[in-house]
């Protein structure tokens, strides 16, 4: 039992590791703007921060796949899905395709590595959607169903205003909000994990 709780405080290290990385790496380039430009820009192709996000990253996929794997322990059908969910978009993430830099994109040289950064961040999106559904019918409480429904309309609104600048920034254009509304999206998301993980460390308490 000690091992399921230790597999579910993952899922809170996972997102309060991803929150720090974010904080950690833009630092070390000074021409980084975090509020006009997205997280995917810090580990684009010939990007000075790229090796260093790859590295401080690589805890964050593992330790959020240890937490599918204790969501997966928790006896339930619905939360077993979910589990394998989180462990698949675990092992997805560790080969994420990347960007290229915004002015490479400009200039026509986009490949087809971008066309996979688009198709990664789509299934990861829609895993995560289906993680949040998957916890949210296992919990059948009220509260925690509200509270889950409030996290998917921040995630998928600050997503859809991420998208309308997304042109922009393939052109080389001013994108001057782009990485504030993606981080909102991103952190709503990461804070639902939490509660989550939260939420389970509580059950797993009552039933061991």
């Amino acid at each position: 039992m000690k091992l399921t709780a230790a597999l579910l405080y993952a899922g809170i290290v996972a997102s309060l590791w991803y929150a720090a990385v974010n904080v950690i790496v833009p630092l070390q380039d000074a021409s980084y703007d975090w509020q006009s430009q997205t997280v995917s820009e810090l580990s684009a192709i010939d990007a000075p921060t790229r090796e260093l996000w790859a590295w401080l990253c690589a805890p964050y996929g593992f330790l959020m796949g240890a937490f599918g794997w204790g969501v997966l322990r928790m006896r339930s059908r619905a939360l077993a899905w979910a589990g394998w969910i989180l462990i698949a978009s675990a092992v997805v993430g560790a080969f994420w395709p990347p960007m290229h830099q915004r002015e490479v994109l400009a200039a026509g040289g986009g490949t087809a590595t971008d066309m996979l950064h688009i198709a990664f961040t789509i299934f990861w999106g829609m895993a995560s959607f289906a993680v949040m559904i998957l916890a949210a019918v296992d919990a059948k409480r009220a509260t925690f169903c509200i509270f889950t429904a409030a996290m998917a309309v921040a995630t998928i609104f600050f997503g859809v205003l991420t998208g309308t600048q997304s042109p922009d920034m393939q052109k080389n254009l001013p994108t001057p909000t782009i990485g504030i509304y993606e981080r909102i999206g991103m952190g709503a998301y990461m804070f639902w994990i939490i509660v989550f993980a939260a939420t389970l460390l509580t059950r797993h308490r009552r039933t061991s």
